[in-house]
Order: structure tokens, then C-alpha cells, then sequence
């Protein structure tokens, strides 16, 4: 069960992620006046998150608070490699040695 719960949540953050990856779009073109809020690439990550919420309630209906909270964490790996990818941003020793102990962490709960 826990394998199926680390797959389904996977998918959940990186849902997560790529709405995260839309909300940075988008917000490249926000101006003074509210409709600019109005845009596909805000749209789409408000949806994204939604799905991703959606889904982590149901994963927290039938499993330990204290086993999926922490699986959301997936959330940053996937942030950073899609910054990296799509945004170009820089990936330096922080980050990586904040990724392995983020992945210690998720192994230390789920086992």
C-alpha cells in the first residue's frame, strides 16, 4: 500500500509543480489592472493546484497525516528541476544537498 501511495503522491507534487511552473508565467505578465489575473497561465495553474489538492485529500482520507504531509515536500524537487529546465535558474550545492536530505526524510517516513 505504502508503494501505491508514494506513486500517487508523486503524481500529486509534480501536478503541484507544473502549476507552480504556470503561476511563474503567468505572473510575468501581470499589470496594474485586476484582469490581468485573467490569464491562460494563471488559469492553469490555479487548476493544476486544485487537482493536486484534490487528490491529496484523498490520499489523507485514508492514510496517516503524519506519513502524507511529509511526501509533499516531493513538491521542491520538482519546483527546482523545472526552474532549472524551464527558467534557467541555477542549481548549486545548497540545493542538492537540501534535495538528498529531503529524500532521506521521505525514506525515513514511508519505511
Amino acid at each position: 500500500m505504502k508503494i501505491l501511495l508514494l506513486i500517487i503522491m508523486l503524481a500529486s507534487t509534480v501536478i503541484a509543480a507544473v502549476g507552480s511552473l504556470f503561476l511563474k508565467k503567468g505572473a510575468a505578465n501581470l499589470k496594474k489592472n485586476i484582469m490581468s489575473f485573467f490569464n491562460w497561465n494563471i488559469i492553469g495553474g490555479i487548476v493544476l493546484y486544485c487537482i493536486a489538492s484534490i487528490v491529496y485529500l484523498l490520499l489523507l482520507k485514508n492514510n496517516d497525516l503524519s506519513v502524507v504531509f511529509p511526501l509533499t515536500s516531493l513538491t521542491y524537487i520538482w519546483v527546482l528541476i523545472i526552474s532549472h529546465r524551464y527558467f534557467k535558474e541555477n542549481i548549486n550545492k545548497v540545493n542538492i544537498i537540501a534535495i538528498v536530505l529531503i529524500m532521506i526524510g521521505i525514506a525515513m517516513v514511508t519505511l
